[in-house]
């Protein structure tokens, strides 16, 4: 497996799995993946994250994934985590209500909550990341592109 600088030319063209073009973190993921010049090769598009884990746990291929969705398979170590922060990217989260629902207690209970200790929350998750740093493994070979030059 590759580590730092060599994540991304490491990742053009590799068997990948993941959502389907019209999800929404597929799009994120394309326009992250474009951005870095990356073109892998999709083999698998499945809309459940659980089915993307697991495909990538049977050697299916690898994926870009939450990694909210992983932290079991992080944690037993079925699953390695690559770090590489020009694929890195934060999605924002909301609250839907119904306008005309009124606001139980319940609902403005979580509202407050989620203003309050989400940055907090955040935070924690970044740095329990860290935990999970990839293994040690030799750089990749540099491979040709397919323009002919190499990475």
């Amino acid at each position: 497996l590759p580590t730092g600088k060599h994540v991304v030319p490491w990742l053009d063209d590799q068997p990948f799995v993941t959502f389907p073009h019209h999800s929404p973190t597929r799009q994120a993921i394309d326009r992250i993946m474009d951005q870095q010049g990356i073109h892998p090769r999709p083999v698998m598009q499945v809309s459940n994250p659980v089915v993307l884990v697991e495909a990538v746990a049977a050697e299916r291929g690898c994926a870009l994934l939450p990694c909210s969705s992983v932290i079991r398979e992080l944690e037993s170590g079925e699953l390695v985590r690559i770090p590489c922060p020009q694929l890195e990217h934060e999605r924002p989260i909301c609250l839907l209500l119904h306008r005309r629902r009124p606001r139980t207690r319940a609902t403005r209970a979580l509202a407050d909550f989620l203003k309050a200790r989400l940055p907090a929350l955040q935070q924690t998750w970044r740095a329990h990341l860290g935990d999970f740093a990839a293994p040690t493994c030799p750089p990749a070979k540099p491979k040709k592109t397919r323009h002919g030059t190499p990475c």
